[in-house]
């Protein structure tokens, strides 16, 4: 018995990584976004048509993964791989009794759970954002009541953003030394469009992708029984994010770097820790989860972007011995910017306002975590703001969803 010669469901997740890393331009580039074709998610008002697009990128990105995971099966014959291959389909139980779908937290959720001894999990996550109208406090504000704050030309600011959309792209792995602690490494990547108004009316959109930040970590089993655990996350970031991009299309063919909002990454060593507890019930799990996000020192532009905390709880039940459904409820708190971006000027735009960053939000989770044959999982959350209070004028988030696939062996 022997492997396939060209097994689809592997090529073709190479082929759309390799596209996806073949950028002819990465670094300091130059993004108009004039002559990008793209998904039109951005159009004037439309969030139910930017959230059935997502919906669908969701769901073709669901077909692959299943069409990917059965490949894979098939493929398992024995061969001088048949050992790893075997393991491949032994159904890894981090450190539950028994497998079972809602070990993992939401899917919006990191550094919720270990691995035992020897256990290693791989896991590509793909997260959709969609951001329309602006607001100040709790207040949505037009687009052109988004220029009327404090800024040039008396008690106008020049330009303001009135959508966005960002897509991300993680590449998740976890090995566990020991028991008591998993290391993980997730580097990332990351694509925003924006679109902009000027005073004059007229309209432009520009585009940045690359690296983002990458987060790595230990993940520390503190305390487990049969029905919980407690897991410490002493997580960081490491600064591969580019923040010297620009566009041309902001003062017609300038180059001017792009605003706070749409660059790569906080630019400094980020401490990133965490507290997670979870407990299981015949019918389903809930649990808690503490987050912050903490940048060390100035990058080199010479600001340092916010301290970020996030605290979460859900509830899961399970509907099968392979399906489970949550909902989650977020509290996050962003503060704003200290020191600046020389190269930005404030009254230009409240985007390139340090003091425009921060905010607080109540965020809603519904997820659903599908166990496949095999031990993979597929995990979704549709999260959506239902309370945000801005710091200055800033777009407001419309919703955000989260789909991931995941091994373990």
């Amino acid at each position: 018995m022997r492997l396939p010669q060209k097994p689809i469901g592997v090529v073709v997740p190479i082929m759309t990584l390799g596209a996806l890393l073949d950028q002819k331009s990465v670094g300091k580039r130059d993004f108009t976004g004039g002559n990008l074709k793209m998904p039109n998610v951005l159009s004037s008002r439309c969030c139910p048509r930017a959230l059935a697009q997502s919906v669908a990128r969701c769901l073709s990105f669901f077909v692959v993964l299943v069409a990917f995971t059965s490949t894979v099966a098939a493929a398992a014959e024995t061969s001088l791989l048949t050992g790893v291959l075997d393991r491949l389909d032994e159904e890894g139980d981090h450190h539950g009794a028994a497998p079972r779908p809602d070990t993992h937290a939401p899917a919006g959720l990191m550094g919720d759970h270990a691995h035992k001894t020897g256990e290693v999990m791989v896991e590509y996550k793909f997260m959709t954002m969609s951001m329309d109208d602006n607001r100040t406090g709790t207040d949505k504000v037009s687009d052109a009541g988004a220029l009327m704050a404090t800024g040039s030309m008396g008690s106008m600011f020049m330009v303001a953003g009135t959508r966005m959309h960002m897509d991300m792209h993680m590449f998740h792995l976890m090995y566990a030394p020991s028991d008591e602690f998993t290391l993980y490494l997730m580097p990332m990547w990351t694509s925003v469009t924006m679109d902009h108004r000027r005073m004059n009316g007229t309209r432009f959109r520009t585009h940045n992708e690359g690296f983002d930040d990458m987060a790595a970590g230990a993940l520390w089993l503190l305390e487990k029984d049969e029905d919980s655990e407690w897991i410490a996350n002493l997580g960081f970031s490491v600064p591969t994010g580019d923040l010297n991009n620009t566009t041309t299309a902001a003062m017609g063919g300038m180059a001017t770097r792009l605003p706070y909002p749409m660059r790569l990454g906080s630019g400094t060593f980020d401490a990133r820790p965490g507290l997670t507890w979870k407990g299981y019930r015949e019918d389903g799990g809930h649990g808690i989860q503490f987050q912050a996000d903490l940048p060390i020192g100035t990058n080199y532009r010479d600001y340092s972007v916010g301290n970020t905390y996030s605290v979460s709880g859900w509830y899961s039940w399970l509907l099968g011995e392979r399906v489970s459904t949550s909902v989650r409820f977020e509290g996050l708190m962003r503060e704003n910017f200290s020191g600046a971006d020389a190269d930005l000027d404030p009254a230009m735009s409240p985007m390139a306002r340090t003091n425009m960053r921060g905010g607080d939000s109540v965020n809603l989770g519904l997820g659903l975590v599908w166990m496949l044959e095999g031990g993979s999982r597929i995990n979704f959350e549709w999260v959506k703001p239902f309370y945000q209070d801005l710091d200055g004028v800033q777009l407001e988030t419309d919703f955000m969803m989260f789909t991931s696939w995941s091994k373990s062996w």
